[in-house]
């Protein structure tokens, strides 16, 4: 395989010459989308975004004698450097309770969290608003705070934007012992922003407010994203707004990071730079965060020297004597990334390649911009469609070998359930060619968990007879798991939709609840002709709901209904794009657990946010 030693030199930094353009694949395939939206295909006109569409669906079941993720990709080695979760307590150097202040960036219209700690006054300065008085002691001398801030005096000049969900305890967002040079305990200076939606804004600043800036996502943007909301677009929103911030700040160079991703590696050499193999394998070593985002970093530093003394320079390069002779010019790459850990990833013989990357990936902002090459505002293929717009635009989409990133699998941005839009009709009778479906109870439980928790339980009629199986399998499920704070009821109707009004009219304590799941027979919405979302909008939202949610203070409810949820992961999210007619309208969604064209769906799930009447 290896027909010559490998050398360091060669991995350093991509060589002008090699690099390629109009060669990223247009089609991928095999990915985590490809089950809910099908697989990937470009499009340069951005007319056919990713549709969802679960028509015809196949689950992968986890396997009984699955091999853990690490041990069949890079072996497992003691991890010095790892990125940390929220319940990484007891440690001297994450354990800070730093003041902080909420600022408006009218630009945007968004809410700033900014921690009270003086690498942060460069955001402050973004913003043009005033510095704090004084910082702690711990983070600087007394001399430095007298001194005015520069991008200089960060260790990291490039600000690293990570779009989070729903994983303020789980996500591997403590990257302080992730950011030092090769020794424990030396730690970097480096600015990280969070960018969350609004709903969970005070989950993240319970646990990151002294380390971090947080951004609330604002719900809507007019200006930049007419056609679009944070809760339809879902991560490519936020990708986009992120874009939009790096601008609107002057940052010419950012770094975007997923919330999964604990730690990296690095090729091993040995006393003569040659690379160690094993076998035919290349041996890696876990290495901190930092190693990986100064180095790539560094390829944009006009002052650094080229990896080789003797090499072909480039000819629109400035200083050709410098690195970007050998690169050949910063603008023209839109963005670079790292190998991600796979059954390949210690095969690889080649120190770059133009192809698509995600996860951990550095963007050029000033030439993206340049190009008016920007996110689309998709809940799935942003971060490829990025990659070939770049690619078409004459951009080079680099990926440094060298650099392997492990990611975890934890829950995702993605929807497990089909979601109805304003198209979705359901059909008069049984389609007698349906398929069947598959853990339907499963995934209409991950929806709701994730949605609206609930601690209030009910069947109603109270003496209903539960008629759908999989209905009464769903609502054990829920009683045996574990409470947090909203109100889920199963309806058996019979004869008209009073019942539903019944239920809220003389139900004490509803309106404690500002989140509500109401679930019903397939067959009791055929009976009722519940057909469409305009029609359960107009018979059961508008009827029996208020729009909006009022932000009552839990301590003031109901012991018997309400469950404080200090250390539990922040479930409270609405997890997809729950539509709303008007600002006063109460937002609600409709969620069955495939597309009921075409299989056999049990029960329908009615979504709503907002104060029963």
């Amino acid at each position: 395989m290896h027909k010559k030693k490998l050398l360091e030199v060669d991995w350093k930094y991509p060589f002008h010459l090699d690099m390629k353009l109009n060669v990223l694949r247009t089609k991928v395939t095999q990915s985590k989308y490809d089950h809910i939206y099908g697989p990937y295909e470009y499009d340069p006109t951005h007319m056919k975004g990713p549709t969802y569409s679960l028509t015809n669906r196949v689950l992968k079941q986890e396997s009984k004698t699955k091999i853990p993720t690490e041990k069949r990709m890079i072996p497992r080695v003691e991890r010095l450097y790892e990125s940390k979760q929220a319940n990484h307590g007891g440690c001297k150097d994450c354990d800070h309770n730093i003041a902080y202040k909420t600022e408006t960036f009218e630009a945007l219209n968004c809410k700033i969290l900014i921690p009270n700690r003086r690498r942060f006054a460069l955001v402050r300065k973004r913003l043009q608003i005033s510095e704090p008085d004084s910082y702690p002691q711990t983070q600087t001398t007394s001399l430095q705070n007298q001194q005015e801030m520069k991008d200089s005096d960060l260790d990291l000049r490039s600000w690293i934007f990570t779009p989070t969900h729903g994983r303020s305890l789980s996500g591997n967002l403590n990257l302080t012992h992730n950011m030092v040079d090769n020794k424990p305990g030396n730690f970097k200076s480096f600015i990280h922003v969070l960018v969350v939606q609004k709903n969970q804004f005070e989950a993240y600043a319970k646990r990151w407010s002294s380390s971090h800036v947080i951004i609330e996502l604002p719900e809507y943007l007019p200006e930049y994203m007419s056609d679009v909301t944070a809760k339809i677009g879902k991560v490519g929103y936020a990708r986009r707004f992120i874009q939009l911030i790096a601008e609107k700040f002057e940052l010419d160079t950012i770094f975007m990071l997923d919330d999964n991703i604990p730690c990296l590696y690095d090729i091993e050499v040995d006393e003569n730079s040659h690379l160690k193999l094993e076998g035919k394998e290349v041996k890696r070593k876990n290495v901190p965060l930092y190693n990986v985002l100064i180095h790539i970093e560094s390829q944009f530093d006009g002052s650094k020297n080229p990896p080789k003394p003797h090499f072909q320079p480039h000819q629109d390069a400035t200083y050709k004597s410098k690195l970007e002779g050998y690169t050949g010019p910063s603008k023209k790459y839109g963005v670079i990334g790292v190998l991600r850990n796979s059954k390949y990833s210690s095969s690889v013989c080649h120190p770059f390649g133009n192809t698509h990357v995600c996860g951990l990936t550095f963007l050029n902002i000033k030439a993206l911009k340049e190009h008016e090459i920007q996110f689309q505002a998709w809940p799935a293929w942003e971060d490829l469609t990025l990659n070939n717009d770049c690619d078409q635009a004459g951009l080079f989409v680099v990926k440094y070998n060298r650099f392997v990133c492990f990611k975890r699998n934890i829950p995702s941005w993605l929807p497990e359930v089909f979601i109805w839009d304003d198209q979705t009709i359901l059909s008069t009778t049984e389609n007698t060619n349906a398929k069947p479906t598959e853990r339907s109870v499963d995934l209409l439980l991950k929806y709701i968990q994730s949605s609206a928790a609930p601690k209030y339980c009910r069947v109603w009629p109270e003496k209903a007879t539960e008629n759908c199986q999989d209905m009464k399998s769903l609502r054990v499920a829920i009683q045996q798991s574990k409470a947090y704070k909203h109100h889920i009821v199963f309806f058996y109707p019979t004869h008209s939709l009073t019942t539903v009004q019944d239920y809220f009219t003389h139900t004490p304590g509803l309106h404690w609840f500002d989140r509500h799941i109401m679930v019903f027979p397939i067959a009791a919405c055929r009976q009722l002709q519940i057909y469409t979302v305009a029609a359960i909008q107009s018979e059961i939202v508008h009827k029996n709901f208020s729009g909006g949610t009022d932000e009552e203070d839990e301590s003031q409810s109901p012991a018997s209904l309400y469950s404080e949820m200090d250390d539990m992961e922040d479930n409270t999210n609405a997890n997809s794009s729950a539509r709303e007619s008007s600002p006063s309208s109460p937002k609600f969604e409709v969620v069955t657990s495939h597309n009921i064209n075409d299989f056999k769906v049990p029960m329908l799930l009615v979504y709503v946010e907002g104060k029963g009447r």
